[in-house]
């Protein structure tokens, strides 16, 4: 990491604990999503397809805060075919200039979400395998826990880091 000015770390934060409220909003719906599909059992597929965007949506959040890491602190996103796969592990690692946004327990979790992502990319909705959206819908709520508690412990390392660097 080359040296990085305090009002651009802010800025990250910023930009940081935006995504973060997008995704607390997104909690919300996700909730009111699973409530309809347990009252709605005479057309699941619509319920099962709102969902499934739903952990679309979850996933893609995540990857817009790493996307955002990664641009500020690691000088940009990989070019690799397999970029998607390789930002969230970089998320994971520590690097000398930085600690690992993601605990390596939530960056495993991720996985799941990543590749029901680009399945969502490749099939129309009514291939959705319901099975794997349930078994996302389970996974989800500890996700999104450990992303929200990993990424705010980056948000205060990164604020002090700002405090450091106003120093120099």
């Amino acid at each position: 990491m080359s040296h990085i000015s305090s009002e651009a770390i802010h800025n990250l934060v910023t930009t940081l604990d935006s995504e973060l409220q997008a995704l607390h909003h997104l909690a919300a719906d996700i909730a009111t999503v699973q409530r309809e599909m347990q009252q709605n059992r005479a057309h699941p597929w619509r319920s099962y397809e709102t969902m499934a965007l739903k952990l679309h949506n979850f996933y893609a959040g995540c990857e817009r805060i790493f996307s955002a890491v990664v641009a500020e602190l690691n000088g940009g996103l990989p070019q690799e075919v397999d970029w998607p796969r390789r930002l969230l592990d970089k998320m994971g690692t520590a690097r000398d200039y930085r600690p690992a946004l993601l605990a390596t327990e939530t960056a495993h979790e991720l996985h799941d979400f990543l590749t029901f992502c680009h399945a969502m990319r490749n099939i129309h909705g009514f291939q959705l395998n319901i099975a794997r959206v349930d078994y996302l819908v389970a996974c989800y709520p500890a996700a999104w826990q450990h992303v929200q508690a990993d990424v705010t412990q980056f948000m205060a390392w990164l604020t002090t880091l700002a405090t450091s660097t106003t120093g120099e």
